[in-house]
Formats: structure tokens, C-alpha cells, sequence
């Protein structure tokens, strides 16, 4: 599995500039894996100001946790994550094997259609400044993505179309992989938002996995949310109020 990452990856960086990002913080069992020429992506526990250049990985153990920082994005991944970031030139590209990572993304590089994307085997989004939390679980793939500023465009495996997931809001996908409606989901009043180093604990509480669970599994059956939807249950609404 490394070996065919390790390809893909590699042409990413012979082909555009990288990315560089400073480690600002970290706790318990993190594994970066950085791109060697001769060797090719080689693991090394993560050390104190470190820097890393895309293309790399980070995976976190239990009870761990890592805040890097680029020019662009502050990046807060949880404990028992695995993701790999990379650099296109156009686009930055974050790719969820599983786990939690909480971003803030500034786009100060002022290129016009400059975005993030974030992908994983069950959902893709795009983003052009926000701060946002995205989850994917391990075995399952149920993920949820919650945005505390700004707004981003998601779309589940299986959807036929993408959602803006807007200030506030959230938004999950139900057991086809497709969107739901997305809004205030119980779960996001556990959501730690600390991005800062030295201020209070940054670590994702259990109990915002626990709320998650709970709302997928009651939401997982439900209907895909589409556009036409809503319009047809308002036109419905309108035709029935204008009978009476």
C-alpha cells in the first residue's frame, strides 16, 4: 500500500512546488512519513519545530495529536488519524485515510481559484478559506463535516450533487454514502475549535464521537437531500395553501 502511495505522490512533487509546513505542536505517538529520493517515504517519529514538505503523511497513535502550520492553513489532526497532504500548485490537496483533522485555511497566497481539497473513500469537498473539522471513521467510512467559519462544498461518495455547508453547520452522509441536509447537528456542540497552542486542551472529546455515532445512526437511512427535492415539497406547499 505505501509502494502505490509512494508513486502517485511523487509525480505530484516533481511536477509542482511543495509546501512547507512547521510543527507546532505534538503529543504522544506521531509518525511523519517524509519523501526521501533514493528511499522513498521513510517513517521517523515527529520532533520538536520540525518541518515538512509536501508530500507527506502524519498518523497519530491513542491518546495523540499534531498542530502543523503553513502559510496558508493551520492543521490540528486528532489521535488514531492517518492522512497524507500534497501540493498541486493549483490546489492543496488533503486526502483522510481515516481519522480527524481540524483546519483553518487563509488563502495567502492571493492565487485566484486557489482551493483545499479534502478527500476521502466516502466524501470530497472543497474549500477556499474557512475553518472547518472533517471525521472519517476507520472501518465504516461514516464521516461527518462541521464548519465553524466561512463555507464549504461537499458531496458524498454516492450524491448526486454537491452542498454548500455553510457557518454553523453541519453535515454527514447517510449509509449510501449520499448527503444529507446540512444544519446543526447535535454533535457540534462537543467540537473543540482550539486551533492555539498553550491555551486549554486540544484534544477532540470522546463525547463528539459519541454524539456523532449517535445522530449517523439515527439519521443513516434517511433520503439524500437534493435541490429538487426542496423545491418540490415547496411547490407542493404552495399549491396546497393556495386551495385553501
Amino acid at each position: 500500500m505505501l509502494f502505490k502511495v509512494s508513486i502517485s505522490i511523487l509525480c505530484l512533487s516533481m511536477t509542482f512546488a511543495n509546501e512547507v509546513y512547521s510543527v507546532l505542536y505534538f503529543k504522544g505517538d506521531v509518525t511523519a512519513y517524509t519523501l526521501n529520493e533514493k528511499k522513498g517515504f521513510v517513517p521517523s517519529k515527529v520532533r520538536e519545530k520540525q518541518t515538512l514538505a509536501t508530500p507527506f503523511r502524519i498518523e497519530t497513535g491513542s491518546n495523540s495529536l499534531i498542530v502543523i502550520k503553513s502559510k496558508s492553513k493551520t492543521n490540528k489532526i486528532d489521535s488514531k488519524s492517518k492522512i497524507d497532504f500534497m501540493e498541486t500548485g493549483k490546489d492543496a490537496v488533503v486526502d483522510v485515510k481515516y481519522g480527524s483533522i481540524l483546519t483553518r485555511f487563509i488563502n495567502k497566497r492571493k492565487l485566484k481559484g486557489y482551493e483545499m481539497k479534502i478527500k476521502s473513500r466516502t466524501a470530497a469537498m472543497g474549500v477556499r478559506g474557512t475553518t472547518f473539522i472533517y471525521y472519517s471513521e476507520p472501518r465504516t467510512g461514516k464521516n461527518f463535516l462541521a464548519v465553524d467559519e466561512g463555507a464549504v462544498s461537499y458531496k458524498g461518495k454516492n450524491s448526486n450533487n454537491e452542498v454548500g455547508v455553510n457557518k454553523k453547520q453541519s453535515i454527514i452522509s447517510n449509509s449510501d454514502f449520499k448527503n444529507l441536509a446540512p444544519k446543526d447537528y447535535a454533535f457540534q456542540r462537543h467540537i473543540n475549535w482550539e486551533l492555539e497552542v498553550g491555551r486549554n486542551t486540544l484534544s477532540q472529546p470522546e463525547a463528539l464521537y459519541e454524539s456523532f455515532n449517535r445522530v449517523w445512526e439515527e439519521h443513516k437511512k434517511d433520503q439524500e437531500f437534493t435541490w429538487q427535492k426542496r423545491n418540490k415539497d415547496m411547490e407542493n406547499k404552495w399549491k396546497s395553501m393556495s386551495k385553501n
